[in-house]
């Protein structure tokens, strides 16, 4: 039968693009470019961006991979809290013949957020997320979406002594406040 129904799915990588350039891999075979440098990254041959790198990316590459007509497919999904980007790119992928692919957010083997949309949730209002880690986590994880630059911390988190809210609020905003803790939209 199929590849796919047999566990072998015929892909192979054949780029990766990383923020600023290191050593190596060993994993990677040598015929895979590895590469900071997005002209060279996107030079290279392929159907298919698995962005695994942050929201600033998909702002960033997202629009010239679907130009070029290939799909893209999104892990980071807060990026998303900009309905205006969203649109965006699902329009240049309809103009381009390309996909915008969307995973599930920090926990696609779960995907419990999307099966709790589906639910009949008759008389309910709303649904609590509550996420506890530890101080240094939260450290410099602040952003600030309109500048898209980092925020300063609201706490001086090596100073706290008991358990504190950081952020209360819709899910989409902390995402787009907290890219890093909370890309679980």
């Amino acid at each position: 039968g199929s590849p796919f129904l047999a566990g072998h799915i015929p892909a192979r990588v054949s780029a990766v693009l990383v923020r600023t350039q290191r050593d190596r891999p060993t994993e990677l075979p040598p015929d895979v470019e590895f590469t900071a440098d997005p002209d060279r990254f996107f030079s290279v041959p392929w159907d298919l961006c698995v962005e695994a790198a942050g929201q600033g990316t998909v702002h960033r590459h997202g629009a010239r991979t679907l130009r070029m007509g290939r799909d893209l497919l999104v892990t980071s999904i807060g990026a998303f809290t900009s309905d205006a980007l969203y649109q965006q790119l699902q329009s240049i992928a309809s103009d381009c013949n390309s996909r915008l692919l969307l995973a599930s957010g920090a926990l696609p083997a779960l995907d419990w957020m999307h099966a709790a949309a589906l639910a009949d949730w008759s008389g309910t209002s709303q649904v609590l997320v509550k996420q506890v880690k530890s101080p240094q986590s939260w450290v410099g994880a602040r952003w600030d979406p309109l500048a898209q630059r980092a925020a300063p911390d609201p706490f001086d988190f090596g100073a706290l002594t008991e358990a504190t809210v950081v952020f209360e609020g819709p899910a989409r905003e902390a995402a787009a406040v907290y890219p890093k803790n909370a890309n679980v939209s």
